[in-house]
Order: C-alpha cells, then structure tokens, then sequence
C-alpha cells in the first residue's frame, strides 16, 4: 500500500492569513514569546493562543518554556545593578536573553543561597 502526504492538512493550517503571517516570521529559526507574535499579527491574545494551539497540534511549531524572568520597578532595578556588577551577562545570541555569570552564581548563592541547577557547572 502506498502512502500519500496529507497536504491539505497542512495547508489548511496556512491557509488562515494572521496563521500564516506568524509562521513565515518564525522561518530564520528565532523563538518568540506567544504576545510578541500576537502583536506582530495585529490580533488579540486570547486569538492568537488558539492559532499557536492549532499550529502545534498540527506538528507545525514546538513550544518552548520560558525563563525565569524579573519583572516590574524590582526586577529593573536588581537587574541593573546585577549587570553592571557582572552577576549577569547578555546572551549574543538573543538581545533579550542574560545569563548569570560564574561570579553572579556564587554571590547569590553565598548571599541569598539561590542555587542555579540549569545553569553549566553549577
């Protein structure tokens, strides 16, 4: 028995324009967080949940846990003084992205016993 490619299945997928848009976006390989596709789209979030939901149902797209993330005047602040202090550094790769440096680790697991398992030789 020969085996036939369902593409209608995936065309179907690219066959919605905000679905389609976001997909194209996504072909140099970058990850990018659900809102940030949602605003390049022009649609709500709550809409382009349910796109994101079909395009990895349909093996389309692989969904990626996010990081831990400060946030809000906090967040900003420690952040701030962790960079300049070297605790953190700036991944190349995605602007947005830091990794906590060798001395950031062991200052905060001295300080505030914060351990960091993710992280290469901690």
């Amino acid at each position: 028995m020969r085996v036939k490619p369902n593409i209608a299945r995936v065309a179907a997928l690219f066959g919605e324009p905000s679905r389609a848009a976001r997909l194209t976006v996504l072909f140099d390989g970058r990850a990018l967080p659900a809102g940030e596709l949602a605003r390049m789209a022009g649609i709500a979030a709550t809409a382009a949940s349910n796109h994101l939901a079909k395009l990895v149902e349909g093996r389309l797209l692989a969904v990626e846990e996010r990081r831990p993330h400060l946030a809000g005047p906090l967040g900003t602040a420690l952040f701030h003084r962790w960079l300049e202090r070297g605790w953190l550094k700036r991944s190349g790769i995605q602007p947005r992205l830091v990794e906590v440096t060798v001395s950031g680790r062991r200052h905060l697991r001295e300080s505030l016993a914060l351990a960091f398992p993710f992280q290469r030789g901690a």
